[in-house]
């Protein structure tokens, strides 16, 4: 668009440089060609145009990547919902032992965004047996304790976030 902007810009320069060259000749006003050639040059070079349309892209695609950067950045800071309450649940004092051959286990993991989610208030209890039998109260998992008791209600994140007083 600019550089089209450009283009008609100098045209109109040029078109008007000639119309003024045909009337100075037709009114006698200027003698010396090249008088009136130095004239329109320094018209010319009076007129500020804008930087070329690759510097403005360059320019504007730097800026859009920095704000979307920026913009990404600060999401997974905060407006991570999962990650929000996972910290939210862990400050509670909840913690969820389980194994990975569960299916019910997966299937609570899943609820959650998945293992990897979920690592700050998950015991994978096939890699740590000593704690789970340590800290569990029943030898059945997934386990769910809030501040080492015991939580038996419905296994969703909804429930378990209102358990442990965290807003979703």
């Amino acid at each position: 668009m600019i550089k089209k902007i450009l283009i008609a810009i100098t045209v109109f320069v040029i078109i008007l440089g000639a119309v003024y060259l045909i009337n100075i000749k037709k009114d006698n006003r200027l003698d010396d060609d090249s008088r009136l050639e130095k004239k329109i040059t320094e018209d010319i070079a009076d007129i500020e145009l804008p930087e070329t349309d690759k510097d403005l892209a360059e320019e504007e695609t730097e800026e859009i990547i920095k704000v979307n950067k920026k913009i990404v950045e600060e999401a997974l800071v905060k407006n991570d919902p999962e990650k929000t309450l996972i910290q939210c649940l862990a400050d509670g004092g909840l913690v969820i032992y389980g194994s990975r051959t569960c299916p019910a286990c997966a299937q609570l993991a899943e609820s959650f965004g998945g293992y990897d989610k979920i690592a700050l208030i998950y015991v994978e209890c096939s890699e740590e047996w000593e704690r789970c039998s340590a800290e569990m109260q029943t030898n059945y998992v997934p386990e769910i304790q809030i501040q080492g008791k015991l939580y038996n209600g419905p296994r969703n994140p909804e429930n378990i976030a209102d358990a442990v007083s965290c807003n979703i």
